[in-house]
C-alpha cells in the first residue's frame, strides 16, 4: 500500500505542532483520527517513526528522515497547485480586434 497526501499532512502536523492533540485542532479532527492514520502510516512504511509517551512526541532516525522528505513533497504540491491557480488568473487564448478603418 502507497502513502497518501493526508497521511503526510497528518504526520508532519503531529510533529510540526508538537503534539497529537494540537495537530487534531490544526486539521480539525479527533485526537483518536490522527492517531489512527500515523500508525496507519507507520505500519505500510513497516518503521515507527514517532516514539509516543503520555508527556511527549519523539522522533526516531527513520522520523526525521522521513520527516524531511514528507515536508519536501507537500511543498512541491503547494506550488504545483499555486502554478496552476496562477495560470487561471492570467487572461489566455486569442484576442481578436475588429476595427474599421475610416480616411
Amino acid at each position: 500500500m502507497k502513502t497518501n497526501t493526508d497521511e503526510l499532512q497528518v504526520f508532519v502536523t503531529v510533529i510540526d505542532s508538537g503534539s497529537m492533540t494540537a495537530a487534531a485542532e490544526a486539521l480539525q479532527q479527533t485526537v483518536s483520527g490522527v492517531s489512527r492514520t500515523l500508525t496507519r502510516l507507520e505500519k505500510k512504511l513497516d518503521a515507527t517513526l514517532v516514539r509516543r509517551t503520555t508527556r511527549r512526541l519523539q522522533l526516531t532516525e527513520k522520523g526525521e528522515l522521513f520527516l524531511a522528505r514528507a515536508h519536501a513533497i507537500l511543498a512541491a504540491m503547494d506550488e504545483a497547485e499555486e502554478t496552476i491557480s496562477r495560470r487561471r488568473e492570467r487572461p489566455s487564448g486569442r484576442l481578436r480586434v475588429f476595427a474599421s478603418c475610416r480616411t
